[in-house]
C-alpha cells in the first residue's frame, strides 16, 4: 500500500475516510485494518505532528479502531511506536486529541 505523505490535507481526508469507511453506525461494528494503515498513520503522526488536522483525524481513527479486538490486538503489539505520538498529540493539541487518546491508552492497557 502506498500513500501520499508529501500532503498533509491529503492524509487527514484519507484518515476521516477510512474511519467513516470502517465503522458500521447501525450494526455497531468497526471493520479490521491491513497492517499497511497503522504503518501510514505512524509516519503521518512523527512527519506531521504539528498538523492538528492529521493528528485529530489520526486519534479519532485510532480511537475507532480500538472497538475492534482485532485492530485493538495490532496497536498492543505496536504500544511502543504509538505511546510517544499519542503522548505528543495530546500535550500539542489537547482539545483536539486528549479525549481521543486517553480512549486509546487505556484500551491498549487494558485500563477500560
Amino acid at each position: 500500500m502506498r500513500f501520499h505523505n508529501e500532503s498533509e490535507e491529503i492524509l487527514s481526508s484519507a484518515f476521516a475516510a477510512l474511519n467513516n469507511i470502517a465503522v458500521d453506525i447501525r450494526c455497531k461494528t468497526v471493520a479490521p485494518a491491513p497492517n499497511e494503515v497503522f504503518d501510514i498513520l505512524i509516519a503521518a503522526m512523527v512527519k506531521y505532528r504539528f498538523s492538528e488536522s492529521v493528528q485529530t483525524n489520526a486519534c479519532f481513527l485510532l480511537k475507532s479502531y480500538t472497538f475492534s479486538d482485532e485492530n485493538l490486538a495490532v496497536m498492543k503489539a505496536r504500544t511502543e511506536d504509538f505511546m510517544s505520538l499519542l503522548t505528543t498529540a495530546a500535550g500539542t493539541f489537547p482539545q483536539q486529541c486528549g479525549d481521543k487518546v486517553g480512549h486509546i491508552m487505556d484500551s491498549m492497557l487494558d485500563l477500560t
